[in-house]
């Protein structure tokens, strides 16, 4: 079991559970299965500390401690050690058991009730109750570091606000409620809720859930796809920037880094991940760019405005050129450099130059006024039938762009 000698074990008619996944049937216990049942609408844990385990017959020998724990973290993370076959409970005190239970005979559990009281049990008027409660994703609001849901208590006229801490919820996976509901293939959260009230009044609240605990191993990917997804609405500081062409640090930077995932988006991940978006006619023209034309040695760009488009580096013979290729248009744009006459920096600038009119200006203004440099050569490449289902002019396309690069 774990490594103190104290476990939480759920009890429910059919079974002894040490945590969500591992049970034990109520028969392979010596509880008198068929002579009682525990109480409905609420769930039932106890504290136990382990006396003895038999590892030839698989028997555990059990002593209640507590049977209105206020802690139950520890069921969630729990794992035996060895395979239980046996669950012996010894020293059951009467008053506290015959509470959690809405049918019995007490002359079945003569052999296990002891008078002594267990030093965890008070006579006070606060009370433990261990509640389970199903959340649909929907109804959840993530924060930092935690999510929140409300939720009404049968004997409380309001709601109560519940949260779940867990260092690894951002608030961004607000918009992605619906890929957690698919990833744990269940459109509920599974609530543990341990509430200590007195009378009415509710003292304390601790609630748990697995998949909120599993959810680091899902963050990391989450997370990117939070940022990338992101890009189809530039942020205000995006909008706002002077800036035309940005490179992947250029986009995120701003963000804080300490938020997971930030760091660990490469430009194969961010390509790879807008190619999954529905609807980009111009799929085989971005691979072929992304995978065919571009320099390895350099960083791929991205506008973001007027349109999300990608601008390539293609070093050809002679001259070194910039490929725009937009998301879902109608045109490649290419503009070439000798670099005996211009530095790679004044080329960049140029190209910077030349989208930020286009940003703000339009495309149209651009290609009937764009000046004419003896150290840029411009043309642009049509996409003639893009999307045809009948026939494939991407050939014609790739031709002309190759016979313009070398």
């Amino acid at each position: 079991m774990s490594a103190t000698k104290n476990i939480i074990i759920k009890l429910t008619n059919q079974a002894v559970w040490f945590n969500d996944v591992v049970f034990l049937a109520l028969k392979n216990t010596n509880l008198p299965a068929g002579e009682f049942e525990f109480t409905q609408g609420r769930d039932i844990f106890w504290e136990s500390e382990m006396l003895a385990f038999d590892r030839d017959s698989g028997a555990l020998t059990i002593r209640i401690v507590n049977f209105r724990p206020a802690m139950i973290d520890d069921f969630l993370n729990q794992k035996p050690k060895a395979e239980v076959k046996q669950l012996i409970f010894k020293d059951l005190y009467w008053p506290a058991l015959n509470a959690d239970l809405s049918v019995y005979k007490k002359s079945s559990f003569v052999h296990l009730i002891s008078d002594i009281m267990p030093s965890q049990i008070t006579n006070g008027k606060d009370s433990v109750l261990h509640i389970r409660a199903e959340i649909p994703f929907s109804k959840l609001r993530f924060g930092a570091g935690f999510v929140s849901f409300d939720y009404k208590f049968l004997w409380k006229d309001e709601k109560e606000t519940i949260k779940i801490q867990n260092n690894h919820i951002l608030p961004e996976f607000e918009y992605i409620k619906s890929y957690f509901a698919r990833h744990f293939n269940n459109r509920n959260l599974s609530v543990l809720m341990v509430v200590t009230k007195s009378g009415k009044t509710i003292q304390y609240i601790k609630a748990t859930s697995p998949q909120i605990e599993r959810l680091k191993d899902v963050a990391i990917d989450t997370i990117k796809f939070v940022r990338l997804d992101s890009l189809k609405k530039p942020p205000k500081f995006i909008k706002e920037s002077d800036k035309s062409l940005f490179t992947p640090e250029d986009i995120f930077d701003p963000f804080d880094r300490s938020l997971l995932g930030t760091n660990s988006l490469t430009q194969k991940e961010i390509l790879d991940h807008i190619m999954s978006w529905e609807g980009i006619r111009n799929k085989k023209h971005l691979e072929f760019l992304a995978g065919s034309l571009h320099a390895s040695s350099e960083k791929i760009m991205f506008t973001l405005t007027p349109k999300f488009g990608f601008v390539f580096t293609a070093v050809g013979e002679k001259m070194e050129h910039y490929i725009w290729e937009m998301l879902n248009t109608n045109a490649t744009y290419i503009w070439s450099f000798d670099p005996m006459f211009c530095k790679k920096k004044d080329q960049l600038e140029k190209i910077e130059e030349v989208i930020s009119f286009i940003r703000n200006h339009g495309r149209d203004a651009y290609l009937r006024n764009h000046p004419a440099h003896e150290d840029v050569i411009f043309r642009r490449i049509m996409h003639q039938g893009a999307g045809s289902q009948l026939v494939d002019y991407f050939p014609q396309w790739r031709h002309s762009v190759m016979e313009t690069i070398f």
